[in-house]
C-alpha cells in the first residue's frame, strides 16, 4: 500500500489564506474541490459565493487558484472591503503569457475545457480574438490564420499535447507555445500510471466533482487496473477491494493529506 498525494501548492496557499483572513470572509467559487476541505472552511466561517456581485461590502474576498478575469478582480476590488488573490503563480503564468501574446498582436488559442474557472480567467487575459478548443479535433475545425500563439490550461492532459500542437499548425502559420502545464499534476498522472502497473488495483481520493480526481482515474482505466474513486474512507467498498493483495491510493490535488491516511488506515485495519 503506497499512499500519495496530498493538496497541491496552489489549492493549500488559498485554503491558508481564507483561514487567515481578518474578519467576515468569502470565497469565489470553492477553493477546493472536496467536500471535507469545504466543510471545514465552512465551519470556520468563510462563505462560499458563486458570483462577485455576492460579495459584501464587509467582507474579505479570496480569489481561488483558478484565478479570475481581469473585469472580475476590479469588480470586486470596487465592491468588498479587501481581495486577497490566491491565484496559483502557475496559473498567473499562463495570464500573463496569454496578455503578453494579445498585446503583441497574437491571436491567442488557449487549450483547455472552456467552461472550467481557469480557462474563463485566461481568455479575459487574451482579448476579442481568443480561441478555445478541448482536444486535436476542435484545434483542426478552426479557421486557418497566419499566426497563434498557444496557451494551456495548467491540468491539461499532458500526453495530449503533442496531438493538439500538430493539429493546430495544420491550420496555423507559425505557432508561439507557451508551456503553462501545472509539473505536479504532470507528475501526479505518471505517478499513478506507474502505480497502476505495480499493483493489483487504485484507490483514488478526491472529489466527486473534481476533474483532477476524475483525470488520475482515466490514467488507471487505460493502464486496464481496477480503480475505485472515493471521497472519504467511509465510502471504501471493503468487501470488494478484500480480493487484491496490493493497493495503491493517491489523491487528486485537492485531496487533503488527512484523507489519503484515513483510507490508508482503515485499509490496513481490513
Amino acid at each position: 500500500m503506497m499512499p500519495g498525494g496530498g493538496l497541491c501548492f496552489g489549492v493549500k496557499r488559498a485554503v491558508e489564506a481564507a483561514r487567515n483572513a481578518p474578519g467576515p470572509t468569502a470565497a469565489l467559487g470553492e477553493l477546493a474541490h472536496n467536500p471535507k476541505v469545504m466543510d471545514d472552511l465552512r465551519r470556520a466561517g468563510v462563505r462560499i459565493i458563486e458570483s462577485r456581485e455576492d460579495a459584501g461590502p464587509d467582507e474579505t474576498v479570496i480569489v481561488r487558484s483558478h484565478g479570475v478575469a481581469p473585469e472580475v478582480m476590479a469588480n470586486l476590488e470596487a465592491n468588498a472591503r479587501d481581495v486577497i488573490d490566491a491565484t496559483c503563480p502557475r496559473v498567473r503564468r499562463a495570464q500573463l503569457a496569454a496578455s503578453r501574446s494579445a498585446a503583441e498582436g497574437w491571436p491567442v488559442v488557449v487549450v483547455g475545457r472552456a467552461s472550467h474557472p481557469e480557462v474563463e480567467g485566461v481568455v479575459g487575459y487574451a482579448g476579442d480574438a481568443t480561441e478555445v478548443v478541448s482536444d486535436a479535433g476542435e484545434a483542426r475545425r478552426l479557421p486557418h490564420r497566419d499566426r497563434r500563439a498557444v496557451v494551456f490550461q495548467t491540468t491539461f492532459d499532458p500526453s495530449s499535447v503533442d496531438e493538439v500542437l500538430e493539429a493546430l499548425g495544420s491550420v496555423t502559420g507559425e505557432l508561439k507555445v507557451h508551456d503553462t502545464l501545472c509539473t505536479v499534476v504532470a507528475h501526479r498522472r505518471e505517478t499513478v500510471a506507474r502505480l497502476a502497473e505495480e499493483v493489483d488495483a487504485v484507490v483514488v481520493v478526491g472529489g466527486a466533482n473534481s476533474s483532477n480526481t476524475a483525470a488520475l482515474a482515466q490514467v488507471v482505466k487505460k493502464a486496464g487496473t481496477p480503480v475505485y474513486c472515493v471521497e472519504r474512507a467511509k465510502d471504501l467498498p471493503m468487501e470488494g477491494l478484500g480480493e487484491y493483495a496490493t493497493l495503491a491510493v493517491i489523491g487528486g490535488t485537492s485531496t487533503p493529506w488527512e484523507s489519503l491516511e484515513e483510507v490508508a488506515a482503515r485499509l490496513k485495519g481490513y
